[in-house]
Parts: structure tokens; C-alpha cells; sequence
């Protein structure tokens, strides 16, 4: 009897200030979905959850009270745990689906939504149109937060655009390591922070002129005695919600909307490098020329740590 006490209790705790509005949204849901579609409903009651357990910090227990500002505030938060490798794009996307059904039964409009392609690249696709951004646009950034103190930021922003790296995986990279490794081969191995701990000898990035000045730069701002850009006494998901979290609103004032999209930009150039070819998504005539289209597919697919060179659509076209 005393363990079944003790696990009730724990699962009110569990509820917290969102124990009504977990209730509220069981009804709704019943009522929208008409009383059927029990497994997409508990889909939705268990994805909410995440919501409600969000909306403690505003005390709020009524669907009702929730705004525009509330969503945003949630979008931004899932980029960082997003960022900080907490959680898939695809698990995002899915928590944002989720978010904008249930508060569509609430309100019978969709005046509070997320608009996930503002905040997250899209789960799968073919990409159709270039990052909209240049390298001018990059550097007043640069400046910007160089003039700002930033150092950090900027030693991060330069390692996705000439390495093609994820936040995480620049975040969390081996300076050192790669110091060594460039010294030696002329290029690195991205195994630290990786996505679902994929950790491949195949991923091996050609460091060029500018990438040598990025780690160069990232090697003479790092805290001291860390070997990445972390300090001894900070972890990812702070250094997400500060360092990334300035850089983030600096980079949308310069046009560049999202950081990923910098990504994207060294998987295109570095197709365009290896197939001597302009990447499908400049021009749809590449698709036609097999042979080099695969080899530069599966160039991409390796620079991004992927398993599957169809991935690399998502990035070249």
C-alpha cells in the first residue's frame, strides 16, 4: 500500500501547475475529434504534456490565458533542446504539430500557432531554392559580435560555415584534435557531439584556407583549459541558452534567418567542388549527369553525417 501512495504522489507531482490544463485537453480533444481517433488523441494529450510543463514558469493553468508570445517562447525553446541534441527535428516537428492541434480545438481558430519552417529546417525534402544569404551578410555579423565581445559565437558561426558542422557537433568539437589531425592529413574527423552518436572515420572534412582560420580562431578563444568551446563549469543546453541564443537574434538581424542554413551552404559548395558541376538546386540539368550526381550525393551525405546519400537532396537538390 505504501509504494502504491508513493507512486501516486509522484504522479501528481509530475502534473504540476498543468494538471488542469492536462485535464481541460483530454475533454477538448474528445469533443473535436468527435469522440473517435483514440490513439491520435492520446498522441496529442502525451506530446502537449511538454506544453504544459513549459507553461509552469508563466503560472498559468488555463488555455485560455495562452498568447502569441507563449508560443514563440516554446518554439525557442525546442531549438535549443533541438540544438543541444535533446531532441530529433522530426520529434520538433511533431510537439509543434501537436501544439497548434490542440490549440486549434481550444480556440476554433488558429490565431496562436507555431509556424514551424520559422524556426526548424523541414523534416525531409528536396531543397528548391538556395539559402537565402552570402558571405557579406556573415561577416557584418562577425563583426558585429567580435565588436560585442561574442568571440565564442563567432568561433562557432565560422565552424558550421567552413566545416558544415551541426551546433553541437562545433560546440563540442576536439580543437585539439583537430589541430593535429589537420596538421598531419589536412583534414578532421567529426566524431564529437555527433547525431545519434554516429561517430564515423568516413567523415572527414578537407580543411581549407578559411577553415584553417576558423580553428586557428576557435583554438584563441576557447576557455582555458577546455579542449572545445565550452567551459569547465557550463554545459550544452547553457551554452545553447546564452552564446547560441545572441547569436541567433544577431544573425537574423543580418538576414541570416537560420543557422542551419549556413550549413547547407557548405554542403553546396562542397558538391559544386567535387562534381566540377553547379548543385541542382542552381540548376536541374546536374540531375541528368548520373555518374557525377551519386559521386557528389555521397560526398554531401558523408560531410553530413548521413547514412543515406538521399539525404543530401535536402541540402543540394
Amino acid at each position: 500500500m505504501a509504494r502504491n501512495n508513493k507512486r501516486r504522489r509522484g504522479q501528481k507531482r509530475n502534473f504540476g501547475l498543468g494538471r488542469t490544463i492536462m485535464f481541460a485537453v483530454v475533454v477538448v480533444l474528445n469533443l473535436y475529434y468527435g469522440g473517435g481517433h483514440y490513439k491520435t488523441r492520446a498522441t496529442h494529450v502525451s506530446r502537449f504534456r511538454k506544453f504544459a510543463n513549459f507553461l509552469e514558469q508563466y503560472g498559468i493553468q488555463d488555455v485560455r490565458q495562452v498568447g502569441e508570445e507563449h508560443a514563440e517562447a516554446y518554439a525557442n525553446h525546442l531549438v535549443s533542446l533541438l540544438d543541444a541534441g535533446k531532441i530529433s527535428l522530426s520529434y520538433a516537428h511533431n510537439l509543434v504539430s501537436s501544439f497548434n492541434v490542440v490549440m486549434t480545438a481550444f480556440r476554433r481558430d488558429k490565431a496562436v500557432k507555431i509556424v514551424a519552417s520559422d524556426f526548424f529546417e523541414a523534416r525531409s525534402y528536396v531543397r528548391e531554392k538556395t539559402p537565402d544569404m552570402n558571405d557579406a551578410s556573415i561577416q557584418e555579423a562577425i563583426e558585429i559580435m567580435e565588436a560585442r565581445g561574442e568571440k565564442r559565437a563567432v568561433a562557432l558561426l565560422k565552424l558550421v560555415r567552413f566545416f558544415g558542422l551541426r551546433l553541437r557537433e562545433g560546440i563540442l568539437a576536439n580543437l585539439d584534435r583537430w589541430w593535429n589531425e589537420y596538421q598531419k592529413t589536412g583534414y578532421v574527423n567529426v566524431i564529437d557531439g555527433t547525431k545519434g552518436g554516429r561517430k564515423s572515420p568516413d567523415r572527414q572534412i578537407r580543411v581549407t584556407e578559411q577553415g584553417k582560420e576558423a580553428l586557428e580562431y576557435a583554438l584563441s578563444v576557447r576557455p582555458k583549459g577546455s579542449k572545445n568551446l565550452l567551459a569547465d563549469n557550463e554545459t550544452l543546453i547553457g551554452f545553447v541558452n546564452t552564446v547560441v541564443k545572441r547569436m541567433r537574434r544577431l544573425l537574423k538581424e543580418y538576414g541570416v534567418v537560420n543557422i542551419r542554413e549556413v550549413r547547407t551552404y557548405f554542403m553546396i559548395e562542397l558538391f559544386e567542388a567535387v562534381t566540377g558541376l553547379k548543385a541542382p538546386v542552381r540548376d536541374k540539368s546536374t540531375l541528368e549527369n548520373e555518374a557525377l550526381l551519386r559521386k557528389g550525393y555521397e560526398a554531401v551525405a558523408r560531410a553530413a553525417g548521413h547514412n543515406r546519400i538521399g539525404v543530401a537532396r535536402a541540402y543540394v537538390g
